[in-house]
């Protein structure tokens, strides 16, 4: 019984390592050009390698949870985490930077999409929904204490020093995990022996393709309009002319009103449809970008613009990533969530590469922002239509 209670608090734990890790190389990126001179292209190519390795985890590795079990593949994806965030810590190379962030980047994927699965399995499913945005609030967690970490240490450590502090955690986790959750539920024979590509084919069965591609499309480009912000808002608005600290600060406002949105936007969805919790909160959150649109000039209405575009954007990717979690049956909840995590993933990878092209086209961080408005429509739309139709549990051939 002792196990089930810490069995939440656990999974919370290991989607915070998962935020730490996720962010270290954001992190140590300065330190890195200084170091070796790097040119923006390759320091580019080092920053996407990461969420690329994301899709490969979400999608190869989580799915293998509905057939093997939660937490082996959960223990299994931080050691690998950890081993090749360690390794970071001995490059020599942006080949090889690149390299490690890519298989680290697989497991980050595998690790955050198998704690949603898992959390939805140990919730009951009145609080399903609730719990995995919970859980999920971890990331942003985990990405504010990384940075605060890195601002606490001293210069001497480095960036190869970081790596090394924030390489050894998932590590360290991975026992803590397996001693401390508690025992799977077996589930029934025939769905144990599952393979993980008729789990992806049930997602596509029965009526349900044109729900799951629109659905993935809406969880892409969220994570696409997510990782632009965190990744060039900073940039962008140095280049404004906004002081160095006060854009660095932009980054704080935005995981605040994540970590505030998500707990927030979890106590909603237990008294209210999560479907319609989470489409609202991003249709409001194109109002936050209009308004963060208009504000650039001026600091303090920037940061509380940011701060609700935060609160909503990033928010409430945390609380879909709830709802997912209940759209699927615990017989493909792996392969449905991995799936989904992968679709993010991918926006991810593109977010960057958006915000790159319209800097190239001479947007100015306003013009970028009104970008970003009208995407958050899209995804509203798109939500709404892949969440229409829940599954059920009946195993299909």
């Amino acid at each position: 019984m002792k196990r089930d209670r810490l069995a939440i608090p656990l999974c919370g734990l290991a989607a915070t390592v998962d935020g730490i890790d996720a962010q270290a190389m954001a992190l140590a990126a300065p330190l890195v050009v200084r170091d070796w001179a790097l040119p923006p292209l390759a320091l580019g190519f080092v920053l996407g390698a990461a969420p690329l390795g994301m899709v490969l985890g979400s999608l190869v590795i989580a799915p293998m949870s509905d057939r093997i079990g939660r937490k082996p593949v959960l223990v299994f994806s931080l050691l690998w985490l950890g081993l090749f965030s360690l390794l970071l810590a001995v490059a020599g190379s942006v080949p090889f930077m690149a390299a490690m962030r890519l298989l680290a980047g697989i497991g980050m994927g595998a690790a955050v999409a198998t704690v949603m699965a898992l959390t939805a399995d140990l919730s009951s499913p009145a609080r399903r929904s609730v719990n995995v945005a919970i859980v999920f609030s971890g990331v942003p967690f985990g990405a504010l204490l990384a940075a605060v970490i890195a601002v606490l240490l001293p210069d001497s450590v480095g960036w190869r020093g970081m790596f090394l502090l924030f390489g050894s955690l998932p590590v360290i986790l991975a026992p803590i995990i397996a001693f401390g959750l508690p025992a799977e539920r077996l589930r029934p024979a025939s769905l144990r022996g599952a393979s993980t590509s008729l789990s992806m084919r049930r997602l596509f069965a029965r009526g349900h393709g044109s729900a799951t591609l629109s659905l993935w499309l809406g969880i892409a480009l969220a994570y696409q309009v997510t990782y632009f912000v965190v990744l060039w808002l900073p940039t962008l608005l140095a280049g404004a002319g906004l002081p160095l600290k006060t854009s660095m600060a932009t980054l704080i406002a935005l995981n605040a009103g994540a970590i505030i949105g998500g707990l927030g936007l979890a106590a909603l969805m237990r008294h209210a449809s999560p479907r319609k919790v989470v489409t609202a909160t991003f249709a409001i959150s194109s109002v936050a970008a209009v308004a963060a649109a208009v504000s650039t000039g001026a600091v303090a209405p920037l940061l509380i613009a940011l701060f609700f575009l935060g609160l909503l954007t990033l928010g409430g990717q945390m609380a879909l990533g709830g709802l997912v979690a209940a759209l699927y049956p615990a017989d493909i909840r792996g392969a449905g969530v991995g799936g989904a995590t992968g679709a993010g993933r991918l926006g991810a990878v593109s977010g960057p590469l958006l915000g790159a092209q319209l800097v190239a086209l001479g947007y100015t961080a306003g013009l970028i922002m009104l970008v970003l408005a009208g995407l958050q429509l899209l995804v509203v739309i798109c939500l709404w239509v892949g969440t229409a139709r829940p599954f059920d549990e009946t195993h299909e051939q």
